[in-house]
């Protein structure tokens, strides 16, 4: 491993982050950029979903779950009802034992509490992400 791959360890990911508040969005795609991932964001699940349903591909979504309209439940489901295969993460204030067990019914890979600190956000996304690339990889026989 590299010095470069130390320092921007999410470099080569995309990533779609949807989250009702603009603070949030702002800080999870400078932590996300500094970082090395590529990132695109939207304020409503709605628009995640045509965002997806237009061919856009992502290595990870990073949802929200109190949000108008459609939760990131919701949008959960409804990315999973469609057939996306990339990693789900879920960002909550309020995260309790049946939304876990829900949100991972749902097809989330990660839970993540708010408020965020940077070390733990970062940590989990990227674990979350080494554990997606090292499944990917073809196993080699001796």
């Amino acid at each position: 491993m590299n010095n470069h791959t130390l320092t921007r360890p999410l470099e080569n990911c995309s990533f779609l982050v949807v989250d009702d508040s603009f603070a949030d969005l702002r800080l999870f795609k400078h932590l996300l950029h500094s970082a090395g991932a590529s990132v695109t964001t939207t304020e409503t699940p709605g628009r995640a979903c045509s965002i997806i349903d237009e061919g856009e591909q992502f290595d990870v979504v990073i949802t929200d779950h109190e949000m108008p309209i459609m939760t990131g439940l919701e949008l959960v489901l409804h990315l999973r009802a469609k057939g996306y295969t990339g990693k789900v993460i879920a960002v909550s204030g309020s995260l309790t034992t049946p939304n876990l067990v829900e949100w991972l019914d749902a097809g989330a890979d990660e839970l993540i509490l708010k408020p965020v600190k940077r070390r733990e956000f970062l940590r989990k996304i990227e674990s979350c992400v080494r554990d997606s690339q090292v499944w990917q990889q073809p196993a080699i026989l001796d």
